[in-house]
């Protein structure tokens, strides 16, 4: 991905929150093109989890879903230098690991 383009995602996304919390952010990749359409990258080293994206849906109490991932071959690809996935619910401890 251009540097241009990162620019603009980002600007889109500071404007989208800055100037009205109920626009949607809607990212659509080139139809004639393979790259990835959006690349997140933390660049902190050091000691510390860093969360690369962070997403709150919580309408209400047992309401709200945070992701929603449809793929041809596969919906959610995890690699972790510990745990591959980590899914914990308070409510009622179940959820994979590992």
């Amino acid at each position: 991905m251009e540097a241009r383009n990162l620019v603009t995602i980002i600007g889109l996304i500071i404007c989208c929150h800055a100037t009205n919390a109920q626009r949607q952010l809607d990212i659509r990749g080139n139809p004639s093109s393979t790259d990835t359409v959006v690349s997140i990258r933390v660049n902190y080293m050091g000691g510390s989890d860093v969360v690369g994206l962070k997403v709150f849906s919580n309408p209400s109490l047992g309401h709200g879903i945070a992701g929603d991932f449809t793929g041809g071959y596969s919906g959610v690809n995890c690699f972790g230098g510990v745990y591959g996935v980590v899914a914990r619910s308070p409510n009622s401890g179940f959820g994979p690991q590992g």
